[in-house]
C-alpha cells in the first residue's frame, strides 16, 4: 500500500497438513491452537491472541510508519510472531513481514542522494515517490576521488531502479545502467518509465573490481508525462480523442507542448481454421499419477492423461508491412503463473510446408522472411490437465502482430471544429510552451485513408504511440519519450460514392413513349382528322410530338413575318396539346 497513515490490515493464517490430500478428515477436525501473537516493532500492533482451527483465522494488524522512522530513512523491517500457547519454549508457528519505506521527499521535481564514499561494489539504497504528472526519470551521478586517488581516473558506477505494480512483472518497471564516471564530473543514466505515486527503489553502487573509493553524489529528475495517463484511441473517420496537455507544478522548467502521434504496428485477428483436442502422445511423461492409496478397482489409482488442444491459423502476408511477424496470444504475458500447464506455437510456409519460425510461452522476436502475398499458417497447442477447460480455449483468436512498412503520421488539431474539418492549412495544433501549471487541450484525428496499407480491413487494429511534450531547453536525457499509447481501429474501407456525372444519351436512344387515351385525343385535335386518319393512339402521337416540334420552330423563325393572328392561333395549338412547351412559345413571342 502507498499510504502515509495508520492502517489496519487483516491477516489470515491458514494451516497446512503434510500430506494434505491423505490426512484423515478426523485429524483435521480436531486440529486446535491457542496462539500467543507478538511483534517485533512498537510500530506495528494487534491482538494478543488467536484460536487457530482447521479452517484457518483472520487477524488486524496495525502498522503506523510514522513511528517506524524518519522520512527519507528505511526499509524498516518488523515481524508479527504467532507461538503455541501450549508449548512455551518453541519457536514460532508462523511469521508475518512487515515493511515500511519512508520515501525522500521530492523537492521541484527532484530528490537529493547526499554525497558518500563508497568502496567497491558497495550498494546505497534510496527510496522516492514520482509525483503526479512523472513519466520517466534520469539519474546524474556525480563523483570525486578520495584521498591519494582524487582526480586520477574514472569509476565504473552503476544505477538501478525498480517499482513494483500490482499484476505486473518485476521486470516492468525496473531498470539497471551502467557507465563510466570521471572523477570531477557528472553523468546522466536514463532510468526510462516511471509510474506516478509508486515508491521507487533507486541503488547507486560502484563496480566491485573498483581499486580505489569513490565519492558519489547523485539527483534523480523526474520528467513531467504532458498529459493525464490513458491510451488515445481512434475509431473510424470521424472520430477524435481530446488530450490534456499539462505541465504539472513541480516541474523545474517550462515545458514545450508538441504533441507527435503515430501507428507504427498494424495487428489483424486471426479465428483457428481448425482445432482437437487429443490426450498428449507421450503416456508416461505426460501423465499425472493416479492415488496409490485409492482401493484395488478405484479409477482413482490409474494414471490420468494430459490433453492438448491445437489451434491452427492461417493467413496471407500483406504488402504493407515489413518481412517479419509476430503472434500474439491471451496471456503472453504470464509465464509460471499462466492458465494453461504449457504452450507452444510453430509457423510454417503453407504452400511447401517448412517450419519458418516458432515461439513458446513468451514471445521470442519476429519471425524474419515472411513474403508478402505468400500464405503461411501456424498451429498453437496448449496443454492442461483438464479437457473442459481447453473446451472453452477452442476458438480463441490470436493476433498477427506486424511493424509497418512507413509509419502512419496522426493529424493533431487545436480545436475540435478544426479536427473534425481535417483543417490542415490553419487548424493544426501549434507548439506552445507551458509554464508550471499551465494546461492546453490538443485533438487527435484519424490518419487520412489514403495513409493506410492498402490491405488494412475492417477489424484490423493499427498501434503506435503518442509523445505529448518535450523539454524546452533539450536538457540531458531524451527530450521526447512516449507518454501513452495509440490505438486506431480500422474501419470499413471506402465505397468511393462520389457523384457521377451521367451518361450522356446515345444519339438513336429516345425518351419511352408514353399513350393514354387523353394525349392520343388531344394528337388528333393537333393534326387534324386528315392527317390522323388511319393511325393508331401510338402512332398519332408520335406525328404530334414532331409536328408540335415543327411548330415551335417556325414561331421562332417567323414571328416577324406572321400574322399576329396566326401566330397567336399556332401557339395556342402548340400550348393545347403540350403545356410544357408554353415557355417556348411564350419566348418565340
Amino acid at each position: 500500500w502507498e499510504t502515509d497513515k495508520p492502517r489496519e490490515v487483516a491477516i489470515t493464517v491458514l494451516p497446512r497438513f503434510q500430506d494434505d490430500a491423505h490426512a484423515p478428515a478426523s485429524a483435521k477436525a480436531d486440529f486446535r491452537r491457542d496462539v500467543r501473537l507478538e511483534t517485533t516493532a512498537p510500530w506495528v500492533a494487534c491482538g494478543p491472541n488467536v484460536v487457530l482451527t482447521r479452517g484457518g483465522k483472520a487477524f488486524n494488524v496495525k502498522i503506523d510508519p510514522t513511528r517506524a522512522g524518519d522520512v527519507g530513512e528505511g526499509p524498516f523491517v518488523a515481524e508479527v510472531l504467532g507461538y503455541d500457547d501450549a508449548k512455551p519454549g518453541a519457536g514460532p508457528l508462523f511469521r508475518v513481514p512487515v515493511t515500511v519505506v519512508r520515501p525522500k521527499p521530492c523537492v521541484s521535481g527532484e530528490v537529493e542522494v547526499a554525497s558518500k564514499t563508497y568502496a567497491a561494489g558497495e550498494i546505497r539504497r534510496v527510496f522516492a515517490t514520482p509525483p503526479p504528472g512523472a513519466a520517466s526519470a534520469v539519474v546524474k551521478v556525480r563523483c570525486a576521488g578520495v584521498g591519494d586517488g582524487a582526480g586520477l581516473g574514472r569509476r565504473l558506477v552503476h544505477v538501478a531502479t525498480v517499482q513494483l505494480a500490482p499484476q505486473e512483472s518485476y521486470d516492468t518497471f525496473a531498470a539497471h545502467k551502467r557507465a563510466w564516471v570521471h572523477d570531477g564530473e557528472e553523468t546522466v543514466y536514463d532510468v526510462g518509465a516511471v509510474v506516478p505515486g509508486r515508491t521507487m527503489e533507486i541503488c547507486v553502487s560502484q563496480d566491485w573490481n573498483s581499486l580505489e573509493p569513490a565519492e558519489l553524489a547523485a539527483t534523480v529528475s523526474f520528467r513531467p508525462a504532458g498529459r493525464p495517463a490513458g491510451d488515445v484511441v481512434l475509431r473510424g473517420t470521424r472520430s477524435i480523442a481530446p488530450m490534456a496537455l499539462e505541465a504539472p507544478d513541480w516541474a523545474a522548467a517550462p515545458t514545450v507542448a508538441a504533441p507527435k502521434l503515430s501507428l507504427k504496428r498494424w495487428r489483424r485477428p486471426l479465428r483457428p481454421a481448425s482445432s482437437a483436442i487429443v490426450p498428449c502422445a507421450d503416456v508416461d511423461r505426460d501423465a499425472w499419477p493416479g492415488d496409490p492409496a485409492a482401493p484395488d478397482g478405484d479409477a482413482r489409482r490409474a494414471d490420468f492423461p494430459a490433453y492438448e488442444l491445437r489451434l491452427d491459423y492461417a493467413w496471407t502476408m500483406p504488402a504493407g508491412a515489413t518481412d517479419k511477424a509476430q503472434l500474439r496470444f491471451a496471456g503472453d504475458e504470464l509465464v509460471y503463473d499462466a492458465p494453461t500447464d504449457g504452450q507452444h506455437c510453430v509457423i510454417r510456409d503453407a504452400l511447401r510446408g517448412t517450419v519458418v519460425g516458432w515461439r513458446d510461452a513468451r514471445a521470442h522476436g519476429d519471425v524474419a522472411g515472411l513474403q508478402a502475398g505468400r500464405k503461411y499458417e501456424a498451429t498453437l497447442t496448449l496443454r492442461h490437465e483438464d479437457a473442459a477447460f481447453l473446451e472453452t480455449l477452442r476458438d480463441s483468436e490470436c493476433w498477427l502482430d506486424l511493424a509497418l512498412k512507413d509509419e502512419v503520421a496522426v493529424p493533431v488539431y487545436g480545436t475540435r471544429q478544426a479536427a473534425y474539418r481535417n483543417d490542415n492549412r490553419t487548424g493544426k495544433f501549434k507548439d506552445v510552451r507551458l509554464a508550471p501549471g499551465d494546461g492546453k487541450v490538443a485533438f487527435a484525428a484519424p490518419p487520412a485513408e489514403s495513409a493506410l496499407p492498402k490491405e488494412a480491413k475492417e477489424g484490423d487494429v493499427l498501434v503506435g504511440s503518442a509523445s505529448v511534450c518535450r523539454s524546452q531547453t533539450h536538457a540531458e536525457g531524451p527530450s521526447r519519450r512516449p507518454a501513452a499509447d495509440l490505438w486506431y481501429y480500422v474501419p470499413p474501407r471506402s465505397k468511393n460514392t462520389k457523384d457521377k456525372k451521367a451518361a450522356p444519351k446515345k444519339k438513336n436512344e429516345t425518351e419511352p413513349l408514353v399513350v393514354d387515351a387523353a394525349a392520343a385525343g388531344r394528337a388528333r385535335a393537333l393534326l387534324g382528322d386528315a392527317l390522323s386518319a388511319g393511325l393508331d393512339d401510338a402512332a398519332s402521337v408520335k406525328l404530334a410530338n414532331a409536328t408540335a416540334d415543327a411548330h415551335v420552330s417556325k414561331l421562332k423563325k417567323e414571328a416577324s413575318t406572321l400574322e399576329d393572328a396566326a401566330f397567336r392561333a399556332l401557339g395556342a395549338a402548340v400550348v393545347a396539346y403540350d403545356s410544357s412547351k408554353a415557355r417556348d412559345v411564350a419566348r418565340a413571342s
